[in-house]
């Protein structure tokens, strides 16, 4: 073969490996997002190039699947009753004790606690 086709033969692969996507404008092997109403494409999208995520749709879309299948909670409600049912647990286990006398070895007495 010669070099110009060669030359020839890497522009094209060049090209496929970076084909534009004619629905959305991104690479082609980006997540692509055909089937929804624009409204909600538009929001996922924002969501997507959040700090977050960069741009990458893929992370953005596995993190809603983790909230989805809860293995990432959903908000503060959920976590303010489980901190409050793991607390009454504990009281339950290990009541405080306001204060403890302790005599020691010469005889005097000690408060320990409140």
């Amino acid at each position: 073969m010669s070099e110009g086709t060669e030359a020839v033969k890497e522009a094209k692969a060049f090209i496929d490996r970076h084909k534009i996507c004619p629905t959305c404008g991104r690479k082609k092997a980006d997540l692509v997002i055909t089937t929804v109403p624009k409204a909600t494409l538009d929001q996922f999208i924002e969501f997507s190039n959040s700090e977050e995520f960069e741009g990458h749709r893929g992370f953005a879309l596995k993190f809603l699947l983790d909230i989805y299948l809860g293995k990432v909670p959903t908000g503060l409600p959920e976590l303010a009753e489980e901190v409050t049912m793991l607390s009454e647990k504990v009281n339950e286990l290990a009541p405080i004790e306001q204060h403890k006398n302790v005599h020691t070895v010469n005889g005097k007495k000690l408060r320990i606690g409140g």
